[in-house]
């Protein structure tokens, strides 16, 4: 957390890489964009994609999301095609964005504004941190904040598991 706390208004690493599909993704630059990471198999990454989802469907005409897993190529096609997921997904199994961005453990997630800055990073999800990140999404958007349903959100912050990286 303290990491993530330093990390705020520093410009955000760009890192050009392509998608599950082959199709060119940049990581940083101007955005806005919403940036999470994903631990293959970790529970906790599947348990939150679904409100990374419902934020994506209200705000993704205005914020560029996208997804990194350390699981290689296979294992983000299917994540992709298991979880119907809307935007593009990266495999990074050398860990590369993981380092760059310090994401420690899934749930990771990192909104860049409009001059490639970093916004905020918050390490774990919960209801508040998921409130936060509405709030946070809307206000750099310039929408209306949009209603998030947190009723599956876990009270307590929860962080998944580790990508055995430090930060920088």
């Amino acid at each position: 957390a303290a990491d993530a706390e330093a990390a705020r208004r520093q410009l955000a690493p760009r890192i050009e890489t392509v998608d599950a599909y082959g199709k060119s993704l940049v990581l940083g630059g101007p955005g806005p964009q919403f940036v999470y990471f994903i631990k293959e198999g970790c529970p906790c990454s599947y348990d939150a994609e679904p409100f990374f989802k419902a934020l994506e469907a209200s705000y993704g005409k205005k914020v560029r999301f996208a997804a990194v897993t350390d699981g290689d190529l296979a294992a983000a096609k299917r994540w992709s095609t298991e979880l119907s997921q809307p935007f593009p997904i990266a495999s990074d199994p050398e860990l590369r964005a993981m380092r760059a961005f310090g994401a420690k453990a899934s749930v990771y997630s990192c909104l860049i504004d409009r001059k490639g800055r970093i916004v905020r990073l918050w390490p774990g999800f919960s209801k508040t941190l998921l409130t936060d990140i509405n709030k946070t999404i809307a206000r750099e958007a310039g929408e209306a904040l949009r209603p998030l349903d947190l009723t599956f959100a876990p009270v307590e912050k929860a962080t998944g598991c580790t990508f055995g990286v430090t930060a920088g």
